[in-house]
């Protein structure tokens, strides 16, 4: 007794103040079940501050969200060997579950997998920019070339061609008019030099010079509201995150940073070549003012907006709103105020009758200066000086097209809207993570609106989903038009909000607003939590079950091959 009273020096921790090796043995099984248990207890506490959201293997619908926003813990937390087992406790990258070393592996496998697919499609997207980037920087390159040879090739053709020319216009006169020499020089070409040249010469250096100026002032103009377009687009993105930025408001944040991708994406339709004819097209269709911002606005002053974490953040998005309105309503203008086919035919009149009058000063007496190389020089030169000016107006008079284009204005937009994609995919995958059917009885009433659109519900349509609900939209030209004549499918009255709406509505406008808030927080968040316990408690089930009918299957397999041993002996 003494000698294992001195190998356990702390005597005091035994009821019986002695050492025995049934107290030992006992005394070993509680520690291991106090370890057990306080491995269990800190397994489930990381799995609570885990957040969750259902596996997007088994749910196509939900996006994944980004790796940087999840939280990987180490495979086995801990391994507690007792009574020749061991209990291995593992939490995964989307859930906690209890799995053998195998599953591990393969849910380790799959997560590679999907990593290496998410950098392959990151790669693949970058090679795709730098190819078109490629492609558009030797598509300006071509119409640069292009257009320097339509603005030469007419001097040339002027310089061989002044023979036949000047030829073919003498002998019209001769034929035609008057051929002695004194009503030439008499008459003609002082009337011509005196009177027709400066009146001709003012009228094209006007029209030229003004056309040109405002071209030119309008691409400016262009670019400039494009930038402001684009920083108040990522402005308002924050601005959306200062309103709908809790767990609570994950489905508000979805539909509306779709709709600001959406709306994104109309911009890069009329900043891209052909915007021009499209915009021309939708006008007369009435729907040039249809956009997406007319449903952000609508969330901005109903529930959602009185329903924002922020309710400074709902004046400044406001605001935003209606500067991007009123920047649009600019560009397209812009777009939209070009000059008409007179204008053009007028210019061209006016070079015409230069190079004519310059025909009429310089003819003479049958073959006197035929073979005048200055007079080829100077006929050359203005014809082309007349093509030159020809090909500025021509690649001016539309803005993503030709030397003088705009359209890598436009680039920053779509930078922008793979962002808001992103940022949608994360919305979405929070939303799921709540249980709809609890945060929509308790919170939000499920009304709908008049249109039959749950506006309290987790699962309503996103972005692209509102905007095919309320607007029909044709891919190519960017026609956006109202899908008016919405029918009841009941004969009462239409209501904007039902009853429990309308009570929420009050409640977050009243006094009590801030506490209505935060309950709604607390209840996303215990939402969240019973959704993934409950998914959590499912999947073990269903890996039980499953390892049940593994084993039941080996046993019903090695019962039949005892009965054919059986038979054949």
């Amino acid at each position: 007794m003494s000698k294992c009273h001195k190998s356990w020096p702390n005597d005091g921790m035994f009821a019986s103040g002695t050492r025995t090796p049934r107290n030992v043995a006992s005394e070993m099984q509680r520690t291991t079940r106090a370890l057990l248990f306080l491995t269990f207890c800190t397994s489930f506490s990381q799995g609570f501050q885990l957040q969750t959201c259902p596996n997007p293997n088994n749910n196509p619908s939900i996006a994944r969200p980004r790796r940087s926003l999840t939280t990987k813990l180490p495979q086995p937390l801990s391994t507690v060997p007792t009574l020749n087992r061991s209990i291995t406790v593992t939490t995964t990258r989307y859930y906690v579950t209890a799995t053998s070393e195998g599953d591990d592996e393969e849910e380790t496998k799959d997560e590679d997998d999907d990593e290496d697919d998410e950098l392959s499609r990151t790669k693949r997207r970058v090679k795709v920019a730098a190819k078109q980037i490629r492609a558009l920087i030797e598509t300006e390159e071509k119409q640069d070339q292009f257009q320097f040879m339509l603005a030469l090739l007419p001097s040339f053709l002027a310089f061989f061609a002044w023979e036949n020319i000047s030829l073919a216009l003498a002998n019209f006169l001769e034929a035609c008019g008057d051929v002695s020499g004194l009503f030439a020089d008499n008459l003609l070409r002082p009337t011509i030099t005196g009177v027709v040249v400066p009146v001709i010469a003012i009228a094209l250096a006007t029209l030229v010079s003004t056309t040109i100026n405002v071209l030119r002032d309008r691409e400016v103009q262009l670019r400039t509201l494009i930038n402001k377009e684009s920083c108040d687009l990522r402005l308002l993105r924050r601005a959306v995150f200062g309103l709908f930025g809790t767990r609570q408001h994950a489905s508000r944040r979805a539909r509306a940073l779709a709709l600001l991708c959406s709306y994104t994406q109309q911009l890069e339709r009329e900043t891209t070549f052909g915007a021009v004819e499209a915009l021309e097209e939708l006008q007369l269709s009435g729907g040039i003012a249809a956009n997406e911002l007319d449903q952000l606005t609508k969330m901005l002053h109903g529930i959602d907006g009185a329903a924002a974490s922020r309710q400074g953040s709902v004046s400044y998005a406001d605001d935003l709103v209606r500067s991007l309105n009123e920047y649009r309503s600019q560009r397209v203008a812009e777009l939209l105020s070009g000059f008409p086919a007179i204008h053009w035919g007028v210019l061209i009149l006016l070079s015409f009758s230069v190079c004519g009058t310059f025909l009429l000063a310089s003819n003479q007496p049958m073959n006197q200066y035929l073979n005048s190389v200055s007079l080829r020089v100077l006929f050359a030169l203005l014809v082309g000086v007349c093509s030159g000016t020809a090909t500025i107006c021509l690649n001016l008079a539309d803005p993503f097209r030709g030397t003088f284009s705009i359209l890598e204005a436009s680039a920053q937009l779509r930078d922008l809207r793979l962002c808001l994609e992103e940022d949608v995919a994360e919305a979405t995958a929070e939303a799921g993570e709540i249980s709809s059917s609890l945060v929509n009885a308790i919170l939000l009433g499920g009304s709908k609106d008049s249109s039959g659109i749950n506006s309290g519900s987790i699962v309503e349509p996103l972005g692209q989903q509102i905007r095919d609900k309320y607007l029909d939209t044709t891919g190519q030209s960017g026609n956006w038009e109202k899908a008016g004549n919405f029918k009841s499918k009941t004969n009462r009255e239409p209501r904007r909000y039902g009853l429990m709406s309308t009570v929420y509505f009050h409640l977050l406008t009243g006094p009590f607003g801030s506490n209505m808030k935060a309950l709604g927080d607390v209840i996303a968040w215990f939402a969240t939590f019973v959704a993934s316990r409950t998914k959590s408690f499912s999947q073990r089930v269903m890996a039980l079950s499953m390892a049940f009918g593994k084993r039941s299957q080996w046993w019903r397999r090695r019962r039949m091959r005892r009965n054919v041993t059986s038979k054949n002996l």
